[in-house]
């Protein structure tokens, strides 16, 4: 089974930074290919907060982007309420570190009924936090809930590219 990287938005914005487009140019043609084949994927939230006008349209022109359908918000809901505190956010305005790991589980609870060891896994430039923090970020809450988060730097080991 292949595996789908869902992407946060600091990913999206390390990646840019790091690897441009027109200087980075294999790495961003297998970026591509990921996108087209659907195995990089990323929710419509990401989509709002990147705003990075140079490099939108080549990094979500190919992407899959997915919106909450009723089981991605059963979901999306059910991460929030038990992580309220853990997440700095307004309750009453969704910011896209729920979403994309609302978006992995949903990904993985297709395969089989849980959310944990499935083809999607997050790729996220977040460090993780002390588990005693009172603020988690994703990969807290990705271990939590038995979803694999990456950083950025493993994607090229991941996919056994040669760049």
């Amino acid at each position: 089974m292949e595996r789908i990287y869902v992407v946060d938005t600091d990913f999206l914005i390390a990646l840019t930074s790091r690897y441009s487009p027109t200087a980075h140019i294999s790495y961003w043609k297998r970026l591509v290919e990921l996108q087209r084949a659907k195995r990089m994927v990323t929710h419509r939230h990401v989509r709002l907060e990147y705003d990075h006008d140079s490099t939108r349209k080549v990094v979500f022109e190919s992407m899959k982007v997915y919106d909450f359908d009723d089981r991605m918000m059963e979901i999306y809901v059910q991460i929030v309420k038990e992580n309220e505190k853990r997440w700095k956010w307004e309750p009453k305005t969704p910011v896209a570190d729920q979403a994309v790991v609302a978006l992995a589980a949903y990904l993985n609870s297709a395969e089989k009924d849980g959310w944990e060891s499935g083809p999607a896994m997050i790729l996220s430039n977040e460090v993780p936090c002390s588990p005693e923090s009172p603020h988690w970020k994703i990969p807290n809450i990705c271990k939590h809930y038995g979803v694999t988060c990456q950083r950025q730097a493993d994607l090229a080991v991941l996919e056994d590219w040669v760049l």
